[in-house]
């Protein structure tokens, strides 16, 4: 076997856990670079070594000095960002290329692309997708404007950066607005809202075909958006505008998108995230999925095998709670929890699971401290907003 010293960014989710798991059961060597103290990877026996680097929205060039020292000093073969440090990174590729260090993620201009929530749906529209009627705005005059103007019974409004459905508001035309600050610097989209089930895919491409994919609907969420309980579906719609997208845009790297099936069974691309999202999970036990990243050779397109659905279990538990789904659907909430893998959970690998309640009193009483959401203050050093 052809082993590879691997650096894994972003090791505070679960997403990043579980894909150094997967590497390193496949006897890679792994390590890990995060800007924040307390995260999930650090206490994982398959771990290498935990490097601590500073925050990229604070100091990108340091930042990114910490990650060549790190990847001169392991020898590191790949590095493979899984959060929005992936932006931070990209814009830094050929810094990393000089000192021939090889970096699993596209070029800047093209995450851009896909991660602004308008430019995104402009180019489904100009390269002839399905996509629900988007405006941007950057005044509120604007958006108030337009909103006495509209036929659209119920919209769906958005900031063009923001992730975990932070910041998203259902809204009619006639209701007050929610507090929000819209500027050149801080756009806000008003989407046209299809009423349906919603999916996710998360997919790997390299030099635009596709690599591995998956794809799962809807079911438990925290809150409005991140979903915390993922199994796999076949859905070939799906899949092939995905395949297109990738090899349009000759795409390389992790690419997700969420999608509304509306009545008629089409599916309706609302927004992109170029990096690792959930359904990677759905991935454990296929050894050809690490084969991806290191550019080996694998039978085609990878897809998940059998049947086994994955949960965020605290979340899963507490959001059950909070949202209602344990209130309004017991049987099957019960049902889906108790029949789900935890993706944290691992009997070879016991630790990470534990330290997550450590690092959630720790969020709380920062959330205590600033006023912020939870789910704000997970990304707020590493949020990627167009810069």
């Amino acid at each position: 076997m052809n082993t590879k010293n691997i650096l894994v960014t972003g090791g505070r989710s679960p997403v990043a856990l579980h894909l150094s798991r997967m590497l390193h059961e496949n006897g890679h060597t792994i390590y890990v670079a995060e800007s924040e103290s307390y995260h999930l990877s650090k206490k994982s026996n398959v771990i290498q070594k935990s490097f601590l680097v500073p925050k990229p929205n604070d100091n990108h060039a340091d930042y990114i000095q910490s990650l060549i020292e790190i990847c001169k000093s392991c020898s590191i073969d790949i590095l493979i960002p899984t959060c929005e440090e992936l932006f931070h990174i990209s814009k830094a590729k050929v810094q990393f290329q000089e000192h021939q260090i090889s970096v699993f993620c596209d070029d800047l201009d093209k995450l851009r692309l896909l991660h602004n929530k308008f430019a995104f749906n402009q180019y489904l529209k100009e390269h002839d997708y399905l996509y629900p009627e988007t405006h941007e705005f950057t005044s509120l005059d604007s958006l108030k404007e337009y909103l006495t103007q509209t036929s659209y019974s119920k919209l769906v409004l958005k900031a063009v950066y923001s992730r975990f459905a932070s910041g998203v508001y259902f809204i009619s035309p006639n209701q007050k607005l929610p507090d929000i600050q819209i500027s050149e610097e801080n756009p806000w989209i008003v989407q046209e809202y299809i009423k349906g089930t919603q999916y996710c895919s998360y997919s790997i491409a390299i030099e635009g075909k596709l690599m591995a994919h998956t794809c799962y609907p809807t079911i438990y969420t925290a809150g409005l958006g991140a979903n915390v309980y993922f199994k796999h579906v076949n859905e070939s719609k799906i899949e092939k505008f995905v395949e297109r997208l990738v090899k349009e845009l000759n795409f390389t790297g992790q690419i997700a998108f969420d999608f509304m099936s509306d009545s008629n069974g089409d599916f309706y691309p609302i927004e992109c995230n170029p990096r690792a999202t959930s359904g990677l999970h759905l991935f454990e036990g296929n050894k050809e999925f690490c084969s991806v990243f290191l550019g080996e050779e694998t039978h085609g397109n990878v897809n998940p095998t059998g049947e086994k659905a994955f949960k965020l279990g605290l979340p899963m538990l507490m959001y059950g709670i909070s949202e209602g789904f344990l209130f309004r659907q017991p049987g099957s909430f019960i049902k889906d929890f108790i029949h789900s893998k935890d993706t944290i959970y691992s009997s070879k690998d016991k630790l990470p699971y534990l330290y997550q309640s450590v690092i959630f009193f720790v969020m709380v009483a920062r959330k205590l401290k600033s006023g912020k959401g939870l789910t704000e203050l997970t990304t707020t050093d590493i949020e990627w907003s167009g810069k």
